[in-house]
């Protein structure tokens, strides 16, 4: 008898952890492939020059797409991918270095909490590393971070949103840092008569610095207001 209570409670344990777990409503995976050939050539009457670029890029993406206990409470995006790279450049002017490798990977999650309700939030974290060609393009591979979040509240006649964001960049030898806060609030309301009063501001403070030692602080604000009135004949 003490058995089959505690296999019972076991049971209704496991069950009750199984209706948090994430469940998916989309799983795939994808692969990606890109490839380009440049040449370029220049002739004068003192010296010719001329380069081939031959570039290939290979991607991996997997994404999964999903709620936990409830699709309106909490909702779910991922992806993560891995990437490739190989390219062979070369010119006359330069020594051939052969073939050069490069690797990367790439992420984008999200959380929303309560979407269908009147106010909800979305938390993210995101990498880009886009690979890119590094010797006949004049783009550079950055890498780029960026990770926040975002709170809404929607019912008229109150609108507010909020977002928090802090991007990192890293390029060569210099890494920038941009943090952004947001704020917008509007009050809208509609009066039975056909009669409108709106007014809204927004306050937009931003601080970025990077390794070289530069650094500041800008801010932007906002208020307007407005008002239709109809009369009657």
């Amino acid at each position: 008898m003490l058995f089959a209570l505690a296999a019972l409670g076991a049971s209704v344990a496991i069950a009750g952890w199984e209706e948090v777990l994430p469940r998916s409503m989309g799983n795939g995976i994808y692969l990606d492939l890109f490839t380009s050939y440049e040449r370029d050539e220049l002739t004068t009457d003192f010296r010719g020059t001329d380069w081939n670029d031959l570039f290939f890029r290979e991607k991996l993406t997997f994404f999964s797409n999903g709620f936990f206990y409830d699709p309106r409470f909490m909702q779910y995006q991922f992806s993560v991918a891995g990437a490739l790279k190989q390219e062979d450049f070369s010119a006359n002017y330069l020594p051939s270095d052969g073939w050069r490798n490069g690797t990367g990977y790439e992420y984008d999650i999200r959380a929303f909490f309560l979407p269908e309700h009147p106010y909800n939030l979305e938390l993210y974290a995101l990498r880009f590393q886009p690979l890119l060609r590094q010797l006949s393009s004049p783009q550079s591979s950055n890498i780029q971070t960026s990770w926040g979040g975002l709170f809404r509240y929607r019912d008229k006649p109150w609108f507010f949103s909020s977002r928090f964001n802090d991007t990192t960049t890293e390029s060569g030898l210099v890494t920038s840092d941009v943090r952004q806060f947001t704020v917008d609030g509007e009050y809208f309301k509609r009066y039975p008569a056909g009669n409108q009063f709106s007014v809204n501001a927004s306050f937009h403070p931003t601080h970025f610095s990077n390794s070289t030692g530069i650094d500041g602080d800008v801010s932007e604000y906002s208020v307007a207001d407005w008002s239709t009135c109809r009369r009657r004949a």
